[in-house]
C-alpha cells in the first residue's frame, strides 16, 4: 500500500499528479481545505488530498529503490544479468568473453561484467548470488515499516483532528448557553477560553456538571476586584429610574437592620414633585417604629442627617428619576452632594431590563457618584447574565438583590462566589436545549 499527501490550490491539480505518480489505479481517500503558509494564508486557502494505491510495485523497482536507500559502503548498481551457466561451457574458447553479458563461475559468482563505454567494466562490487534473496527480504521488511509508520502517522493526526472538532463543538455548544443567558459574547468567550485549560485532561472534566463548576469558579474569581474595596457606610442613598422598587427595596433593608440584627435606624425621603411617596415611607417607619424625615431641599436633607447622626444606619429615600432628563439628575446630585461624610450611594435597576437600557442607566447617573448597584424582582426573570456584564464592564459591585414582596424576607447581600452562584442558576435548562 502507498499512501500519499498533495497539497494544492484546486482539486484538478491533485487529481493530474495523482495519476502521474501513482498512477490511474489510485484512489483519493479524503481532501480538506487547510490555511496556506505566510500572512497570505488567512487569504487563500489550499487544499490537502490523500491518495492510496493499494498494489505492490514491481520487484525491480522495489530493489532499486531499496538499494538506493542503503548506505553508501554496501549500495550495489544492478546490472542487467542473464542466465548463470551451470559450467564454463558458455565461454568462448579462446577465452575471450562475450561482451553486454555477466559471466559467472562454478560457485555462481560474477566472474565478468559487461563492458562500459570506453572498453572499461561496469564499475561496482561483485555480488554473491547466495545474497540476493536476503537481500530482498530486508528490502520486504524495511517497505512494510515505511507503510506501518505512514499508516500510524495518519490515524494519529485523524485523531488530533477529531479532538479539535471537539474542543470546537463543545466551546461552540457553551458559547450558545451563555450567551442565552444573556451574558456578553466578549465575556462569555474570555470566560470558555479559560474553561478550555481548567477542564481539560479528562472525559469527565467535559460533563457540563464539571464544566458549570469551573465557570462559577472562575467568575468568582473575575468578580474579587470589585468587592474588595466596598464598605458599608451608615448613610445609604437610593437612586435610580422609576418604578424600579426603590422604596421597597429600602424597606426591607430597614427592617432587616431593626428586627433582625437590633440597630438604630431612621429613615428620610427627598419629597420634591411625585405625590404617594412620603405617606408610602411613612407606612413602613410606622411598622417597624422608626422615625421618618421628610425633606425637599438639599439643607434640609443635610440638617435631617446631622439630627440623626447618632443612629446606626440613616437610610435616603429619593424619587424616581428619568435617566434621560439630565436636569432631574443634576438635581438629585445636588441633594446627594448636600450631605456630609461617607456615604454609599445605591443604583438600583430592575433584572428584567435589557441590558442596553442598563448600560444607559448606569451612564446617565455617572453624576450622583453611585458606589453599587442593587437589582430588583430578581424572580420575574430566568435569566441574569446582565448583573455579570455591569459588574465586569464597570468595577463595581451588585450589592443587593430583592425577588419578592415579601418585607423583610426577600433581599439578600451578594458577594462574588453568591453572585456567580446566581447568575448560573438558569444554565441547566439552557443546557438541556442545546
Amino acid at each position: 500500500m502507498i499512501i500519499k499527501k498533495y497539497i494544492v490550490d484546486e482539486m484538478q491539480q491533485a487529481i493530474q499528479q495523482i495519476k502521474r505518480e501513482l498512477g490511474p489505479e489510485a484512489i483519493i481517500v479524503s481532501s480538506h481545505k487547510i490555511r496556506g503558509r505566510g500572512i497570505t494564508g488567512f487569504l487563500k486557502r489550499k487544499i490537502e488530498v490523500t491518495a492510496v494505491l493499494d498494489k505492490k510495485e514491481k520487484e525491480e523497482d522495489l530493489k532499486i529503490k531499496a538499494v538506493k536507500e542503503l548506505p553508501p559502503s554496501t549500495q550495489v548498481r544492478p546490472v542487467k544479468e542473464t542466465a548463470a551457466p551451470a559450467s564454463n561451457a558458455g565461454m568462448k574458447s579462446a577465452g575471450k568473453e562475450e561482451t553486454g553479458a555477466v559471466v559467472y563461475d562454478n560457485r555462481g559468482l560474477v566472474r565478468s561484467r559487461p563492458k562500459a563505454e570506453g572498453g572499461d567494466l561496469a564499475p561496482g562490487p561483485l555480488l554473491p548470488t547466495e545474497f540476493k534473496p536476503l537481500l530482498e527480504e530486508e528490502i520486504m521488511k524495511s517497505m512494510e515499516q515505511r507503510e506501518k509508520g505512514m499508516l500510524l502517522n495518519m490515524l494519529e493526526q485523524q485523531l488530533e483532528e477529531m479532538g479539535t472538532v471537539q474542543d470546537k463543538e463543545f466551546n461552540r455548544r457553551w458559547l450558545k448557553i451563555l450567551t442565552a443567558i444573556d451574558i456578553d459574547r466578549g465575556i462569555a468567550q474570555q470566560l470558555l477560553k479559560d474553561l478550555e485549560g481548567m477542564v481539560a485532561g479528562s472525559a469527565a472534566g467535559r460533563s457540563d456538571d464539571m464544566a458549570q463548576v469551573a465557570l462559577i469558579n472562575r467568575v468568582a474569581e473575575l468578580l474579587k476586584p470589585a468587592y474588595e474595596n466596598y464598605e458599608r457606610s451608615k448613610i445609604l442613598a437610593f437612586v435610580g429610574p422609576p418604578g424600579v422598587g426603590k422604596t421597597t427595596t429600602l424597606a426591607k433593608l430597614a427592617t432587616r437592620y431593626k428586627l433582625l440584627e437590633n440597630k438604630k435606624i431612621a429613615l428620610i425621603t427627598v419629597y420634591t414633585y411625585r405625590y404617594g411617596t412620603a405617606e408610602q415611607l411613612k407606612v413602613y417607619g410606622d411598622a417597624i417604629d422608626v422615625p421618618v424625615e421628610v425633606v425637599m431641599t438639599p439643607a434640609e436633607l443635610r440638617q435631617a442627617v446631622e439630627s440623626h447622626r447618632d443612629k446606626d444606619y440613616i437610610l435616603i429615600d429619593t424619587v424616581g428619576r428619568s435617566s434621560k432628563n439630565t436636569g432631574q439628575v443634576l438635581e438629585l446630585k445636588g441633594f446627594l452632594e448636600a450631605v456630609n461624610g461617607p456615604k454609599e450611594i445605591y443604583l438600583v435597576m430592575g433584572a428584567g431590563i435589557k441590558d442596553r437600557d442598563l448600560m444607559r442607566f448606569i451612564k446617565d447617573f455617572q453624576m450622583v457618584h453611585y458606589t453599587g448597584y442593587i437589582f430588583t424582582k430578581v424572580d420575574e426573570t430566568e435569566t441574569l447574565g446582565s448583573m455579570l456584564n455591569v459588574v465586569l464592564r464597570t468595577g463595581i459591585p451588585v450589592c443587593y438583590y430583592t425577588g419578592g414582596q415579601s418585607i423583610p424576607d426577600d433581599i439578600e447581600d451578594l458577594q462574588p462566589r453568591k453572585m456567580a452562584q446566581l447568575v448560573f442558576r438558569s444554565v441547566d435548562s439552557y443546557a438541556g436545549d442545546n
